[in-house]
């Protein structure tokens, strides 16, 4: 019997702090990327670092640690600051952000706005659409928490898609709603720097 035959993947393997450099490596070409051995190195150790911290690595995690040990680079957004307000009386969650426009490490713009949403991430992220004009979909959203106890860092990882590109992004925060932000907006970044790039390509 095959995986396949199960409807599974034929390398759908689990990734975990007993996983060896060579499972990390074939998830690695699973997931579309082919590094050299020192970038092997430093996506081993971050993989086995953030699986000390959580049970399972999920290939988003895999896929987060890759852009951004590997393939960082600079933000074109940055969160200034955020408020949201959620509640069970009739009114719509509703999120107010300042974002940065950046052009390489220089404040180029400061862009405000608020919207409502039907829930708090919901607000945040049609905020966060609203303000870059464009709104990518939302293709999974995970929290992980980082650490036990109240007061725990939670990790927030999320891919979004549009105009036929995906990108995942990563966000680590006590406040799950500044993680979620956070996250969106590196994956937004990324998704970004693939429009530019695309821009830039002359038209055969």
């Amino acid at each position: 019997m095959t995986p396949e035959s199960v409807g599974r993947k034929g390398t759908d393997m689990v990734i975990g702090k007993h996983s060896g450099s060579h499972a990390i490596k074939s998830k690695l070409v699973e997931l579309g990327y082919t590094l050299d051995e020192q970038q092997l190195a430093v996506v081993f150790g971050a993989v086995k670092e953030l699986a000390d911290k959580k049970e399972r690595v999920f290939d988003e995690d895999v896929e987060a640690l890759v852009l951004e040990k590997v393939y960082r680079r600079r933000d074109k957004y940055r969160l200034k600051d955020m408020s949201v307000f959620s509640g069970t009386h009739g009114v719509p969650p509703h999120a107010a952000m300042v974002l940065e426009v950046l052009n390489g490490e220089e404040v180029v713009d400061e862009k405000r706005h608020s919207a409502f949403g039907e829930g708090p991430v919901d607000a945040l992220f049609k905020c966060i659409g609203e303000m870059v004009g464009f709104a990518p979909a939302l293709d999974r959203f995970q929290i992980n928490a980082v650490t036990g106890g109240t007061d725990a860092q939670a990790t927030v990882t999320v891919r979004i898609a549009h105009g036929g590109k995906k990108s995942v992004g990563r966000g680590t925060n006590e406040d799950i709603l500044v993680a979620s932000a956070m996250a969106f907006l590196n994956a937004l970044n990324r998704l970004e720097k693939m429009r530019e790039e695309k821009d830039e390509c002359p038209t055969l």
